[in-house]
C-alpha cells in the first residue's frame, strides 16, 4: 500500500497564497477531507516570515481542524545559532503557545517532512530554484522532458507517483504535500491516485537519476 498523506501548512498566512484567512481555510480542510487527507503538519515557526499564523488559522477554524490530527513542531529563531530554543523551559513554553494557538487540549511533535513545487510563483520557489539549478542537472532534466513527451506525462508527475509508489516508503509512512492553492492539492493527490508509474517510465525516471547522481546524492 502506498504512504498515507499529510497536508503542511507552511503556506498557511504566507504571502502569495490562497490561504489567508479562516474562511479560505475553512474551504481548504473541506477539500482536504474530500479527498481523504485527515492529517496536517504544522509548526511554531509556520510561515517562516509570521510564526504562529498557521497555528493561529487552525485554532480559528476549529469546528473544522478538531476532525484532524495535528502535529506541530517546537519554535526554533533562525536568526540565531538556536542554543536556547530546546532547553526543557523553552520547548514548554513553545509548546503551550502552540496549543492556545490552535485551541487544542494537547498534541503531537513532529520533525519529518517531504516536498516539491519549486515554481517562480511558489513563496519558497527561488530558494529551492538556487540549490537544484545547476547546470547537469538542467542538461538531464532537459533530456528527461523530452523522453516523458511520448508517454503524456510530466515530470512533476513522475516524481510525485515515484514518491508514492516506488520508493521505500510504506503504508506506515506519510507524505507530506503543500500547496499554495487548493487546485495544486487536487492535482496532487490525483497524480497519486494514478497509480505506479509505467515501465518504460520508471526506466527513464532511473536513467535519469544515474545521470545525476554524482553531483546529486550528496544533497539528498
Amino acid at each position: 500500500m502506498s504512504p498515507h498523506l499529510i497536508f503542511g501548512t507552511a503556506s498557511l498566512g504566507m504571502d502569495l497564497t490562497d490561504f489567508q484567512d479562516a474562511s479560505s481555510v475553512q474551504n481548504l480542510l473541506r477539500v482536504l477531507q474530500e479527498l481523504d487527507i485527515h492529517r496536517l503538519d504544522s509548526g511554531a515557526r509556520y510561515p517562516p516570515l509570521n510564526p504562529g499564523k498557521a497555528e493561529e488559522l487552525l485554532g480559528k477554524t476549529i469546528e473544522l481542524s478538531r476532525d484532524f490530527t495535528i502535529d506541530t513542531k517546537v519554535y526554533t529563531d533562525t536568526r540565531t545559532n538556536g542554543s536556547g530554543d530546546l532547553t526543557k523551559a523553552a520547548i514548554a513554553q513553545s509548546i503551550t503557545a502552540s496549543l492556545q494557538r490552535l485551541k487544542a487540549v494537547d498534541g503531537l511533535i513532529n520533525n519529518e517532512h517531504e516536498g516539491t513545487r519549486f515554481a517562480d510563483n511558489n513563496p519558497l520557489g527561488k530558494a529551492a530554484q538556487g540549490l537544484f539549478g545547476a547546470e547537469d542537472l538542467r542538461a538531464a532534466m532537459k533530456r528527461f522532458d523530452i523522453q516523458l513527451k511520448s508517454y503524456n506525462i510530466s515530470p512533476i508527475e513522475v516524481g510525485i507517483r515515484w514518491i508514492a509508489h516506488h520508493s521505500v516508503l510504506g503504508d506506515e509512512d506519510g507524505i507530506i504535500i503543500g500547496a499554495s492553492k487548493v487546485e495544486q492539492i487536487r492535482q496532487t493527490v490525483s497524480m497519486i491516485r494514478n497509480g505506479p508509474l509505467p515501465g518504460e517510465v520508471l526506466k527513464a525516471a532511473e536513467s535519469f537519476w544515474e545521470a545525476v547522481r554524482d553531483s546529486r546524492s550528496e544533497i539528498i
